[in-house]
């Protein structure tokens, strides 16, 4: 849900599945997106939150354009401040992306996204797995990036935080670059931090 400020103390399950596009001409796209709660304001939240989504397949045809498959899951975004106290679980698996040209097959997740501080005490897992990219005369990209919070104010958290990022698989049959970047922050802020239970 979104709206102006957000006050949950319910439980939320999201899910998402990527469809499938494929393209003989064009480029070929396919998105699978989740917010558990998300605020143009402030966030205050309790409750028990999952959000998990997986990525669909793209296909592009001789002297087409690119195939993306874009995975991404947040447990809480919000562009005001977050206080939480709720277990959070937000999990991005990446799809398939099969092209003439660039090929992206990349996934993030989030337990909590903030453009303000950050008032943690809930437990947060957060695991993206890249995808399988595959492209007959480009570039292959199969990035993962995962974050237990990330803010650009301060950062308060008493809550254990488990991040896993592992990159996917990418071939270029011409043998262009591929990409198998991986990124996990437990705590990523912009402002100063404290944190009374270690992060891993």
């Amino acid at each position: 849900m979104s709206q102006t400020s957000v006050n949950n103390s319910g439980t939320v399950s999201v899910t998402a599945q990527g469809g499938e596009a494929s393209s003989d001409n064009g480029y070929a796209e396919s998105y699978a997106q989740v917010w558990g709660l998300s605020s143009v304001g402030d966030v205050s939240n309790s409750g028990a939150i999952s959000a998990a989504a997986t990525g669909g397949t793209t296909q592009t045809a001789s002297e087409s354009e690119y195939g993306l498959s874009w995975t991404e899951a947040y447990g809480i975004y919000s562009d005001g401040a977050v206080l939480n106290s709720g277990d959070i679980a937000a999990t991005a698996t990446g799809g398939t992306a099969d092209a003439y040209l660039d090929a992206y097959a990349e996934a993030r997740a989030c337990g909590i996204r903030a453009l303000a501080g950050v008032d943690n005490s809930g437990a947060i897992s957060v695991a993206a797995q890249g995808g399988t990219a595959s492209s007959d005369i480009s570039f292959a990209d199969h990035e993962a990036e995962a974050y237990g919070i990330s803010t650009e104010g301060d950062v308060r958290n008493s809550g254990a935080i488990s991040v896993t990022s592992a990159a996917g698989s990418g071939i270029s049959t011409t043998g262009y670059d591929t990409y198998g970047y991986a990124e996990a922050s437990g705590i990523e802020a912009a402002g100063s931090l404290t944190t009374a239970v270690p992060f891993r």
